[in-house]
């Protein structure tokens, strides 16, 4: 069995939260674009300074 790993970071465009699949696209001009795919399949640009690991988080919360 798989487990689901996911992400929870802040849009760029308004700074909510959102959670779901990571993505780090690299561009061209050596930028990097982060995004979450949320659950709905829609995609987000989000700060990478806030992103976090869902799987993380649980655990820790588990101890």
């Amino acid at each position: 069995m798989m487990n689901k790993i996911t992400f929870t970071g802040n849009r760029k465009y308004n700074g909510n939260t959102v959670s779901g699949y990571y993505l780090c696209l690299h561009q061209t001009d050596d930028t990097d674009l982060h995004i979450i795919v949320d659950e709905h399949g829609e995609y987000h640009p989000v700060d990478p300074e806030t992103l976090t690991n869902d799987a993380v988080k649980t655990k820790k919360e588990r101890l």
